[in-house]
């Protein structure tokens, strides 16, 4: 969901302000890691961070 969320920003991930992205893609990562050791609530809280800050950057810039 984040991923089609930032595939639908115009601008991607180079709309967001610098600690927003470096913010954004340390969720992301957390969330992979997350994944692959099979611990799904913790990625789920990943992804949904990562989500809230694309969102709160889209909202920020209307």
């Amino acid at each position: 969901m984040t991923k089609k969320f930032l595939d639908d920003l115009d601008g991607g991930s180079d709309r967001l302000d610098g600690n927003l992205s470096d913010n954004f893609e340390a969720y992301v990562s957390d969330a992979r890691h997350f994944l692959d050791e099979e611990d799904y609530i913790r990625a789920f809280e990943a992804a949904v961070f990562a989500s809230g800050i694309l969102e709160s950057e889209t909202r920020l810039q209307d």
